[in-house]
């Protein structure tokens, strides 16, 4: 490692300096021999060593990090598990695509509790908490209205999946974390980059919010067999 440090400093050095003594130059060349002489299994560990070391600082430059010195002390962000202090680029940028789909998925969730509690024309005997509505609704219509639902998803997953990534954990050439291009409305066709870059924060951090509150609902629900919606003045 130490003759690999010499040879970048010294091409730094020759890059910058406008003449080179004949001797140092043949000298740096015999310093790069050696270090391509190194086994592969050093240089392997020397990279692997720098891609492990990227994980925060690939984070950094990710719009959502949440420090406040409070609660959020860590300056790299929330990551009490330490997900993120060992993963590669190409891990933290699924960790973000997921954590983006699953934040817009909690957010129609908790809107679609809600507004099923206080209106289901399709289903009118199923009332109460969000999970009595499924039962009912599963009593009615039979557990093919589940495995409907379940296809559908694993189905879209799957799809997805074949577009976007190349492997398991890899997002393929060109694709970014929660960029589907979908905007029907082009509520972002005029945004300046830091316009673009507060909404997408937004976002992120409203999806976040929405995931805790959706499980926050049923567990309310099923501590008091109250629908939430109720409590809300929604539903009377």
């Amino acid at each position: 490692m130490k003759a690999i440090s010499l040879a970048l400093l010294a091409g730094v050095v020759a890059g910058r300096t406008t003449s080179i003594r004949p001797a140092h130059t043949i000298q740096n060349l015999r310093t790069v021999a050696k270090a391509n002489a190194l086994p592969a299994s050093s240089k392997t560990l020397g990279r692997n060593v720098a891609a492990k070391a990227s994980g925060y600082q690939h984070l950094d430059g990710m719009y959502g990090k949440v420090y406040d010195n409070v609660i959020f002390r860590n300056k790299n962000g929330w990551d009490p598990a330490g997900l993120v202090k060992d993963a590669d680029a190409a891990k933290i940028d699924r960790y973000r695509d997921s954590e983006l789909v699953h934040g817009r998925m909690a957010m129609l969730a908790i809107l679609g509790q809600l507004f099923a509690e206080a209106y289901h024309p399709l289903f009118p005997a199923a009332t109460g908490t969000a999970w009595q509505q499924y039962e009912t609704v599963n009593s009615i219509a039979g557990p093919m209205f589940l495995y409907g639902f379940m296809a559908h998803v694993h189905g879209q997953e799957g799809l997805r999946y074949s577009e976007r990534y190349e492997s398991l954990g890899k997002l393929k050439e060109g694709q970014q974390p929660g960029v589907y291009g979908w905007d029907p409305l082009n509520l972002g066709k005029h945004l300046t980059e830091d316009e673009k870059a507060a909404r997408n924060a937004q976002e992120l951090n409203n999806g976040r919010l929405a995931m805790v509150a959706a499980l926050g609902v049923l567990a309310e629900e099923a501590r008091t067999g109250v629908p939430v919606a109720q409590k809300l003045g929604l539903v009377h």
